[in-house]
C-alpha cells in the first residue's frame, strides 16, 4: 500500500468520525469505584442529567440479564439492588428501546473486602508492630479500590497516603482526637519524669501484694478515671504496667482489664466526653419518631 492509499484511508476515517460521532449519552450514574461481586447496590441516577422529554417511568437499567426499574424517592432516582457478576461490568440505562446512558465499573470478589483488616491483624501479631501492619492493610484496601489490577497494586500504595491518609488527617474530628491524645500522652510522660507515676505505683502496691489484688486495683483505677476513654487507656495502662509486671500479671490480661474499664465506663458515666455525641444520637433518633412533640 503506497502513501497515497494511506492518505485516502485517513481522510475517510476523519470524515466518518465527524459525520458519525460516538453517541453523547445524557443519563449519568453515580457509581462506586468498585463493586463487590453478587452484592446488591443501590445506584443513584443523576436526574439533572436527563433530557426534559425523558419519562422517568420508562427508564430501566440493564446489567447482563438483569432489567432493573427506576425507583423514585422523595429527592432521588434509584436503581435498587444492582448486582455485578463480572469485571469490568457494563451498565446501560435504557428509556424504552433507546440507550440514554452507559457506564463501566470494576468488580472484585466479595471475600476480598475482609482481607485488608484480617491481614493487618495477622501481621501485627506476627511482627509485634502495629504501624507496618496498618500500612499493609491500607495498601491492600487501596489496591482493592483500584480494581485489583496490576497497575492498581502500585498506585494503591501511593493512594493510601495521598488520598486516604491525607483525608483522614484533614478531618476535624480526627485531628481533635489526635491532639487530645498527644496532650494526654505528654501529660503522662511529664508525670512519669517528675516521679508522680512512681508515687501512684507505690500507693497501689501497698494493698496489691497478690495477682488477684493487683487486677482489682487496676480495675478500680479504671473506674475512677471515667471522664474519657482515651485518658483512661493512657493513664491506667501506663500507671499499672510496672505494678502488673511486678506481680507477674500478663500484659494481655492488663490490656483486657484496661479496655473493659475504658469506653464501657465512659459511655455510662454522667459526666464524660461522650455526652455530646450520645445526646446528638438521641436527638437524631427522636426527630425520626412520628407524632413526637
Amino acid at each position: 500500500m503506497n502513501m497515497r492509499s494511506w492518505w485516502v484511508l485517513g481522510a475517510m476515517w476523519l470524515i466518518g468520525a465527524v459525520l458519525c460521532p460516538s453517541p453523547a449519552y445524557s443519563a449519568e450514574l453515580d457509581l462506586p469505584r468498585v463493586m463487590l461481586k453478587n452484592i446488591g447496590y443501590d445506584i443513584r441516577l443523576d436526574g439533572d442529567s436527563l433530557d426534559h422529554g425523558t419519562h422517568v417511568e420508562a427508564i430501566r437499567l440493564v446489567v447482563d440479564d438483569q432489567v432493573i426499574p427506576l425507583v423514585k424517592t422523595d429527592d432521588q432516582l434509584i436503581f435498587p439492588n444492582v448486582r455485578a457478576s463480572q469485571s469490568p461490568q457494563s451498565l446501560q440505562v435504557m428509556a424504552e428501546d433507546t440507550v440514554i446512558g452507559e457506564a463501566e465499573v470494576q468488580v472484585i470478589p466479595a471475600w476480598f473486602s475482609i482481607l485488608p483488616p484480617l491481614t493487618a491483624i495477622l501481621v501485627a501479631l506476627l511482627i509485634r508492630s502495629v504501624l507496618p501492619a496498618l500500612v499493609l492493610g491500607l495498601w491492600l484496601g487501596a489496591w482493592a479500590l483500584n480494581g485489583l489490577t496490576v497497575s492498581g497494586f502500585f498506585a494503591g500504595f501511593l493512594d493510601g497516603f495521598d488520598i486516604y491518609l491525607t483525608n483522614a488527617v484533614a478531618d476535624r474530628d480526627h485531628v481533635s482526637i489526635m491532639l487530645f491524645t498527644f496532650m494526654i500522652a505528654g501529660m503522662v510522660g511529664i508525670i512519669s519524669r517528675n516521679g508522680g507515676m512512681r508515687g501512684i505505683v507505690e500507693l497501689i502496691i501497698r494493698g496489691a501484694n497478690t495477682p488477684k489484688r493487683g487486677q482489682v486495683s487496676v480495675w478500680t483505677l479504671g473506674l475512677l478515671i471515667f471522664f474519657d476513654d482515651y485518658s483512661n487507656t493512657l493513664v491506667v495502662g501506663n500507671t499499672s504496667r510496672s505494678v502488673t509486671d511486678r506481680l507477674k500479671i500478663s500484659r494481655e490480661k492488663l490490656a483486657y482489664i484496661v479496655d473493659s474499664t475504658a469506653a464501657p465506663v465512659a459511655t455510662v458515666a454522667l459526666v464524660t466526653t461522650w455526652i455530646g455525641y450520645q445526646v446528638g444520637l438521641i436527638g437524631d433518633a427522636m426527630t425520626r419518631i412520628p407524632d413526637l412533640d
